[in-house]
């Protein structure tokens, strides 16, 4: 989306921005509400002096680093130390300590990369906070005269049309840009987005990177149930085993038990009707 906007931004270059985790919402020249796969609500904020945005997990709070933390809010102690920092020459300065202060968006996240009046400017190059799943990066460029035009003029086609994007141009220089876009298939679990300042008046483009690591629900684990102790519906429960018993020994309906044998009587030994048995021949002793 590229819109017009109608005030003319604050900060003046690169030296002037500040990066700030947690905080309230500061007043914005245009807002963009974006919902992500996995109901990730975002809010695109340009302000007069850079751009805000504003992360809102689906389940649990997340703390201004990127950690999940009570629904109470995040502990406003916890520190996070950045390495090194982006001055005006585009180098590293001095380390300044960020605390990130307690969520205030009903347990989201709050970045702010701005000028922001009461602190001093501090651009941090790295920002890695491991165990709140948080990693900023920023850096200075300073292209080639009339490289500048020509990049921003590329940056506003590509990101006219994105539904994942915001493109601020402030008045008086088409090239004085302010652009977030978002990466909406981020792998891994994360949230990503970059942003793009652009200073024409000091030939200065100031590019930004983060990922958000979206923390994951516990899944309670399944003991496994050997299949002959599962108990289902419509099934009885295991029988004890049944000896098997032979053949022969079996009575069936219908069947008469087994009889006993009858031994083969010889022919001339048979008693038929009107044959009279063989008598013994009895030998006459004198």
């Amino acid at each position: 989306m590229l819109v017009n906007l109608n005030a003319p931004y604050v900060d003046t270059c690169a030296a002037d921005l500040s990066l700030a985790l947690g905080g309230p919402e500061r007043p914005a020249l245009h807002v963009r509400e974006l919902t992500l796969p996995g109901g990730i609500r975002l809010r695109l904020r340009l302000l007069g002096a850079s751009h805000q945005v504003v992360l809102t997990a689906p389940t649990g709070d997340v703390d201004a680093a990127g950690g999940v933390v009570p629904t109470g809010g995040a502990d406003a102690a916890g520190g996070v130390t950045p390495t090194g920092g982006v001055d005006a020459a585009g180098g590293a300065g001095a380390n300044a300590p960020i605390r990130p202060g307690a969520a205030t968006t009903a347990g989201g996240l709050v970045e702010t990369v701005a000028c922001l009046p009461g602190r001093p400017p501090h651009l941090p190059g790295t920002l890695h906070d491991e165990a709140g799943g948080y990693r900023f990066t920023a850096s200075v460029l300073r292209p080639a005269v009339g490289e500048l035009h020509t990049r921003i003029a590329a940056l506003r086609a590509e990101l006219a049309d994105d539904p994942y994007a915001l493109v601020g141009v402030f008045p008086g220089d088409p090239d004085a840009v302010t652009a977030l876009a978002v990466r909406p298939d981020a792998p891994d679990g994360s949230v990503r987005w970059r942003t793009w300042h652009a200073y024409p008046q000091t030939n200065e483009l100031v590019l930004t990177e983060t990922a958000v690591a979206l923390p994951r629900a516990p899944q309670s684990r399944t003991e496994e149930v050997p299949v002959s102790a599962r108990s289902e519906p419509g099934l009885r429960a295991p029988q004890s085993r049944t000896e098997e018993v032979p053949v022969s020994a079996r009575s069936e309906p219908g069947l008469r038990a087994p009889q006993s044998r009858t031994k083969e009587v010889p022919v001339s030994a048979r008693s038929e009707p009107g044959l009279r048995a063989p008598q013994s021949r009895t030998k006459e002793f004198q």
